[in-house]
């Protein structure tokens, strides 16, 4: 039985916790004497106990025990599972805050030899392996349907094979209204990365001649609604935050979008990722709780990482276990960000090559990187958010520098107070407990 304390801030002079079991999906607020109590029950789950505490614990199903732990993804031989192809470093846009300056560098594109490689060599494991599908995700480093002609012809590739196979696309939206036709016929899921209001979208999503991309990007989302076909919206939010709430009321009001997600850019800066300090990561949170409230209010969903607590990782990503994920000048990474040889992380993420003559995994390197995500989701069994956080997100926890995935610093801290919040609203909607949906769980 897996149980884990959190304190709640402010509340009856520090005599407040979220008891919480995350195997289990069940939190409830307890005081200290309670905390010790549940903790003494999961030692000895037979341990005598007042009776009308008995009787609340049996009610929300306390004794009921926790479910088998989410199995580890198995760390030998590299077999792919699903592929990710970073189509190009080249985009239409100059977001300011684009992670891999997309534009800025020579240009770049999978050659077309290189893609037919990855997806042979994907669909053969796959038959091996007896799977049912082939999942192909289309993604940046720039933007994927910019290199159109490539894109087609490598959808084409693909769908020829025996398996059926499904694509996703995550795209800027930028789209002519021929190929706003050709992706609802050939892609069954688009995530479209855009910001809000014609006044944030054309600010922080810039076309590279400087003018706004707004017009262009509501045309699609209004072409795809026309024809009931579903997508996501991923925002990019700035300092100063606040502007995130008009922007997701905007977005309730002009689409029918129902699944949207936020994240923060941390001092943007093209090229870079730059790293919250704990007062403007408490900042963005008190701004995403306002948003969520306001996307509720109209029947849409908002999320965050890591504020989905309900769901239970063995991994904080898999791509490193299980994806082929080729960059566009042919190199295979353990990370979608790692785009190019330029990338901090590129010489522990970079794990092989895709050739005309083949698919070479370097298992060595990619051997040594496993070892390190390990070690660090081990280093965080204490921690309440090991089961939901798994360790964090490679490219967000490690540097260059050896034991850096040892370390644990501003992120853990967010993580950890979006973690308690995100429950605390839970709690309170269930009446005092939480119980996830068992849907939830991996």
């Amino acid at each position: 039985m897996k149980i884990y304390l959190i304190p709640v801030p402010n509340a009856d002079e520090g005599d407040t916790y979220i008891i919480y079991r995350p195997l289990l999906g069940l939190a409830f607020i307890g005081n200290r004497a309670m905390g010790t109590l549940v903790k003494s029950l999961a030692e000895d789950i037979t341990r005598p106990v007042r009776e009308d505490i008995r009787s609340f614990l049996e009610k929300i199903g306390f004794y009921t025990p926790d479910p088998p732990e989410p199995r580890p993804i198995e760390a030998g031989p590299f077999s792919p599972v699903s592929l990710a192809l970073l189509l190009t470093n080249e985009c239409q846009l100059r977001c300011t805050y684009c992670y891999a300056a997309a534009g800025e560098f020579p240009s770049q594109q999978i050659a077309l030899e290189i893609g037919y490689k990855a997806i042979d060599y994907t669909y053969e494991n796959l038959k091996r392996l007896n799977y049912p599908k082939f999942s192909i995700s289309l993604h940046g480093g720039g933007e994927p349907t910019f290199p159109w002609k490539l894109l087609k012809s490598l959808v084409a590739y693909a769908k020829e094979k025996p398996i059926p196979t499904e694509f996703s696309l995550t795209s800027n939206g930028f789209w002519s209204e021929q190929q706003t036709k050709w992706i609802m016929a050939y892609i069954p899921s688009v995530g479209i990365s855009m910001d809000g209001r014609p006044q944030t979208q054309d600010m922080q999503r810039p076309t590279i001649s400087g003018k706004g991309s707004s017009r262009v990007v509501m045309r699609a989302l209004h072409d795809m609604e026309a024809n009931n076909y579903p997508y996501g919206l991923r925002l990019t939010a700035v300092p100063p935050f606040d502007r995130v709430i008009d922007d997701i009321r905007y977005l309730c009001e002009h689409t029918k979008c129902l699944s949207m997600q936020v994240e923060a850019a941390f001092n943007p800066k093209r090229g870079e990722e730059g790293q919250p300090d704990l007062d403007q990561g408490e900042e963005f949170m008190q701004v995403f709780f306002a948003a969520q409230r306001v996307a509720e209010q109209y029947g849409r969903s908002l999320r965050c990482a890591g504020s989905d607590v309900g769901r239970i990782n063995s991994v904080a990503c898999g791509s490193p276990f299980n994806t082929l994920v080729v960059a566009p000048q042919g190199n295979l990474v353990a990370c979608f960000e790692v785009v190019n040889d330029s990338h901090p992380l590129a010489g522990i993420a970079t794990i092989g090559r895709v050739t005309p003559e083949g698919v070479q995994v370097n298992e060595e390197v990619r051997e040594r990187l496993i070892q390190k995500i390990n070690a660090r989701r081990a280093s965080c069994l204490d921690c309440s958010c090991y089961w939901s956080c798994a360790g964090d997100c490679l490219i967000r926890s490690f540097t260059p520098e050896p034991d850096s995935h040892l370390r644990h610093g501003v992120r853990c801290e967010l993580n950890r107070i979006l973690q308690r919040e995100m429950l605390l609203k839970y709690i309170a909607a269930g009446n005092g407990v939480w119980k996830r949906n068992p849907m939830r769980q991996n």
